[in-house]
């Protein structure tokens, strides 16, 4: 009944208060989302190193090993499931948790069959990602306590950044518009819905949902 649910709560309460140990990639082109998954990682024990896109992301994975590679879909230069059929095909084994707002199933069995272990849906929310850190680094057998930081995880740096990438967008829009640039409008459209998701801005981001 009640008394064993509360327990069983208690018991994973415990579970995610554990630190954990092991090295995360992010490979994401968002600077703000950068900085938020960062923290959320940080927060576990874990340590975490930032590709902007899925070239950098293949380089530095060639050249440091991880546990556990986070790939989003859509960047620029080389897409995650380029990235990852790339890391794959070099022998990489590295465990890659696709990051994605997209969950068409096309989007999703692309990636599967590209090498990804795993998917994680934006916009990320803390539970969701603990509980794929947890599935797939180690725990930290010295440290009973998660890392205790008294910075709210968005914190004004944060919307201060994300504010400030709003205004380069929009400049940046209307010259794509005259140029009928539509991947590229496309990919800062993708970008914008996923951080307005994250920072609270939900109207903006259902229009998105809705055009992309």
């Amino acid at each position: 009944g009640r008394e064993k649910q509360e327990k069983e709560k208690l018991q994973q309460d415990e579970v995610d208060a554990k630190l954990l140990q092991g090295r995360v990639l992010v490979v994401e082109d968002t600077p703000e989302l950068q900085m938020l998954v960062s923290r959320m990682i940080r927060s576990s024990g874990a340590e975490v190193d930032i590709a902007d896109d899925g070239a950098q992301g293949v380089e530095q994975a060639s050249a440091h090993s991880y546990d556990l590679i986070l790939m989003d879909m859509q960047m620029p230069v080389m897409g995650g499931v380029e990235a990852t059929e790339m890391l794959r095909s070099l022998g990489c084994d590295t465990p890659v948790v696709a990051l994605t707002a997209n969950v068409m199933k096309r989007h999703r069995d692309l990636f599967e069959q590209a090498g990804a272990n795993d998917f994680l849906n934006k916009p990320i929310h803390q539970q969701e990602l603990n509980r794929v850190l947890q599935h797939y680094l180690k725990p930290d057998d010295q440290s009973e306590q998660a890392v205790e930081d008294d910075e709210p995880l968005i914190s004004d740096e944060l919307r201060i950044l994300f504010i400030e990438r709003v205004i380069e967008q929009r400049k940046v829009l209307p010259i794509l518009l005259r140029e009928q640039n539509w991947p590229e409008i496309r990919l800062v459209a993708h970008n914008m819905k996923g951080s307005c998701d994250i920072y609270g801005y939900s109207e903006i981001a259902d229009t998105g949902k809705k055009h992309l």
